[in-house]
């Protein structure tokens, strides 16, 4: 699994010109399935994601996390985070997860996400959405858990 997370001060998913998440200050996250990826990275990365210390606390040090700060969160998938461009022109996704299982994976993933955060806001797997947000910092990290 790959994320790319990044700390915005606002962040907007719409679908269809329909709002489906929308948060104020918090984390807007990508997140992207790879196809070896098993369930046993789920718990790890969502305990990594929501502990990640980003935010700034009262000395002006990155050291309070999601839950520290009480921030909120928006999740989106993305399978082109697996795209290959190294040959040609035209990227390959031979390492992104097939949809009918990477779905499977990200539906499971917001599950056991909200059951540690109830405030979750998310896109709509495999839709063409627009992201709207205004990056804080900007403060922006790629993780991979294999």
């Amino acid at each position: 699994m790959k994320f790319v997370i990044q700390r915005v001060k606002k962040a907007i998913c719409r679908v269809d010109g329909k709002i489906t998440g929308s948060i104020q200050e918090g984390l807007f996250v990508l997140i992207g399935f790879n196809i070896d990826d098993t369930e046993a990275y789920f718990d790890r990365s969502i305990e990594k994601i929501l502990q990640l210390r980003v935010f700034e606390d009262e000395e002006k040090k990155m050291n309070l996390s999601l839950i520290d700060a009480k921030k909120q969160l928006l999740v989106c998938s993305q399978f082109t985070l697996y795209a290959d461009a190294m040959k040609g022109n035209r990227p390959s996704f031979v390492q992104s997860m097939p949809k009918n299982l990477a779905e499977k994976y990200y539906d499971e993933w917001i599950k056991r996400m909200k059951l540690q955060l109830n405030s979750l806001q998310t896109g709509v797997f495999s839709a063409e959405m627009e992201i709207e947000l205004i990056a804080d910092g900007p403060c922006t990290i790629a993780m991979e858990f294999q």
